[in-house]
């Protein structure tokens, strides 16, 4: 369906917009989970939790923190027709300028703001932005394709 520049853009039902958000979830858990394995066995560390701190299975991490940030951004998709006549254009808007930000959080990792049990490489903070990307685009792409009217 086109839209044209003036017109306003319409979003499915909020049950067909959860169900893109769970699908989105899934995907980038998976495909974030395999490249975590991937990274693991090219010998990239990933535990740099602080040292008084027991460390979780990374993929449990992984897969929670995949899931919470596809699933918020699935709400503020769904909230978006309430702030704009054109939620699908402003969604991607905010979205990329989220996806942005969150490059800052592995970052952090290598700035020593962050006590960590061990020095994280560059391997490390590569691995994690990616992660972030492919959460990012799958919950860009899906919402915004399977959430439209």
């Amino acid at each position: 369906m086109s839209v044209s520049s003036g017109s306003v853009e319409q979003l499915a039902p909020a049950g067909r917009i959860w169900q893109a958000g769970l699908l989105a979830a899934v995907i980038a858990a998976v495909i974030n989970v395999v490249l975590y394995l991937i990274a693991q066995a090219a010998g990239v560390n990933f535990n740099f939790m602080p040292a008084d701190m027991p460390a979780p299975p990374f993929a449990f991490a992984v897969i929670f923190a995949t899931f919470v940030g596809v699933l918020l951004g699935t709400l503020v998709f769904t909230l978006m027709p309430r702030f704009s006549q054109r939620p699908i254009s402003t969604f991607r808007i905010v979205a990329i300028i989220a996806l942005v930000l969150s490059f800052a959080q592995p970052l952090l990792l290598t700035s020593g703001m962050m006590p960590t049990a061990a020095p994280v490489g560059i391997g490390t903070i590569l691995v994690l932005e990616l992660m972030h990307i492919v959460a990012g685009v799958a919950a860009i792409y899906l919402l915004t394709t399977r959430g439209r009217a």
